[in-house]
C-alpha cells in the first residue's frame, strides 16, 4: 500500500506558538466550499471540475503538484517537459503542461500554472478509490483546508481567515517544494514531520527508525516481508500538547503524518498564516484504530475487482496457500468488490483467532479457502539486521 508513495514523489518532484489558540473575540469563519468526504480517516477525494466535467480528486498534501491521469494528456495541449524514472512498480512517465482552468467548487486556482499528467492506475488500484487525479499543495496553498473526520467534511476558507473554534495551533513549516511538516516529539527525540493526506499510516524514516532502536523505544509488530521494512509500536508521541502512547508506525522514506492519526483530531491547514490548528475529535483518545495485520494479505482493486498485490512470508494467507494475482470473489457471504480496500485493511486486523472464509479465483478456477488472522511472527536476528 505504501509503495505507490514513490510514485508519486517522482510525479510531484516533485510560526505560531505551539498550544496558542485564536483569540476568542474573532468572529466565527465561514467556508467558501464544503465538500462531504469519508469519516474515519479514509481518502480525501473532493470534486475538481474542467472541460465541462467534475471529477474526484485525492486531496494529498504529500504532493507538490497537481497531477491529471494520463487520459487528460490529449487534451491539455503541448507538453512542456517529461521525466521518466524506474520505480519499485516499473518505469514511471510524467509530462507538464499548461494548466486547464480548474475549479474547486465554485474556486478557480488561480495560482496553478502547470499541471502533470501521468498514468494513476497503480495508486488507483492500491486506495480502492475512482480518483481521477491529485490535489496538490500548490493548488492548496492559496486557501484555508480543513478536515473535519467526524463529520466527513473538507471545508475550504478563504486565506487569511480564523476561528477561536479551530484549536491549538502548531507551527507550521514547508519543504523546499512547498510541502506541510510540522515538529513532532517521539520518546524525548524531536523531528519534522511531512503532513501528508495521500497516506494513511504514521511512517518513520530510517534515521529515526535508528535513533529510537538505540534508545530502545521500539517494539517490532511484524516481519519484515512484502510490507518491506516491517511494522513497529512506538511508546510515545506528541505534537503540541497532544500526545498519544502506544501507537503503531511503517518504515518509510520519510518520517511523515498520515490520516489514521490526523483522524483523532479536526485539522485545519492554515497555509499562509502557517499554522496547523488542532481540535482533538470522538477518536482523540482511543486506542490505536488499526492494530497490526494479523493475514499478510495485501489487496489492490483492478477495475471492480479485488485481487491480491502481494503476500507476506510465513502469514495465514500464505498458509491457506493465496497467492499474488488471486481475484478475492466473496468474503464471508458477501461480494468482496461491496467492501472499500480500507474497511478490509480493518477486517484483516480485526481479532486474533478469527476465521475469515474467502472465495477465490485463479485461473478461471474457482477456490474456498479458510482464513485465520494470527500475529505474524517476529523478524529473526537476520531479518532484523536489515531492516
Amino acid at each position: 500500500m505504501l509503495r505507490w508513495r514513490l510514485l508519486l514523489i517522482a510525479a510531484g518532484s516533485i510560526f505560531a506558538p505551539a498550544g496558542v489558540s485564536a483569540t476568542e473575540n474573532q468572529e466565527t469563519a465561514k467556508p467558501l466550499e464544503s465538500f462531504h468526504v469519508a469519516v474515519g480517516g479514509d481518502y480525501l477525494l473532493v470534486p475538481v471540475s474542467m472541460w465541462g466535467e467534475e471529477l474526484p480528486f485525492l486531496l494529498d498534501t504529500g504532493h507538490t503538484y497537481t497531477c491529471l491521469d494520463a487520459p487528460a494528456e490529449e487534451r491539455l495541449g503541448a507538453v512542456l517537459s517529461e521525466m521518466h524514472s524506474i520505480t519499485p512498480l516499473g518505469p514511471w512517465s510524467v509530462s507538464r503542461h499548461a494548466a486547464p482552468k480548474m475549479l474547486l467548487g465554485r474556486q478557480a486556482f488561480t495560482r496553478t500554472v502547470h499541471v502533470n499528467c501521468c498514468d494513476l492506475t497503480a495508486l488507483r488500484e492500491a486506495t480502492g478509490t475512482g480518483l481521477k487525479g491529485l490535489l496538490g499543495i500548490q493548488a492548496l496553498k492559496p486557501f484555508v483546508v480543513q478536515m473535519d473526520f467526524d463529520q466527513g467534511r473538507v471545508n475550504i476558507f478563504a486565506a487569511g481567515s480564523s476561528d477561536p473554534d479551530w484549536g491549538d495551533a502548531v507551527p507550521l513549516a514547508f519543504t523546499d517544494c512547498g510541502r506541510p511538516q510540522v515538529k513532532m516529539e517521539v520518546c524525548g527525540v524531536t523531528r519534522t514531520f511531512l503532513i501528508d493526506t495521500g497516506h494513511l499510516d504514521v511512517a518513520f524514516g530510517a534515521e529515526l527508525i535508528a535513533d529510537l532502536k538505540k534508545l530502545g523505544k521500539l517494539r517490532v509488530l511484524n516481519r519484515a516481508g512484502t510490507r518491506g521494512s516491517g511494522i513497529f509500536s512506538v511508546e510515545r508521541i506528541k505534537i503540541g500538547r497532544f500526545e498519544h502512547r502506544d501507537m503503531r508506525v511503517l518504515v518509510d522514506e520519510r518520517n511523515t503524518i498520515g490520516l489514521e492519526y490526523l483522524s483523532r483530531f479536526r485539522v485545519t491547514l492554515d497555509f499562509y498564516g502557517q499554522a496547523m490548528y488542532l481540535r482533538p475529535g470522538k477518536c482523540y483518545a482511543a486506542p490505536d484504530r488499526e492494530p497490526k495485520d494479523l493475514s499478510g494479505l495485501h489487496l489492490i482493486n483492478v477495475g471492480s475487482d479485488v485481487r491480491v498485490g502481494s503476500v507476506d512470508r510465513d502469514s495465514p494467507a500464505e498458509s491457506a496457500g493465496i497467492k499474488a494475482g488471486d481475484q478475492i470473489d466473496r468474503i464471508g457471504v458477501w461480494d468482496a468488490p461491496t467492501y472499500g480496500l480500507f474497511d478490509l485493511r480493518r477486517l484483516f486486523a480485526s481479532r486474533e483467532g478469527r476465521k475469515i472464509v474467502l472465495s477465490t479465483m485463479r485461473s478461471g478456477k474457482n477456490r474456498e479457502v479458510e482464513l485465520v488472522l494470527r500475529t505474524l511472527s517476529p523478524p529473526t536476528r537476520t531479518e532484523r539486521a536489515k531492516q
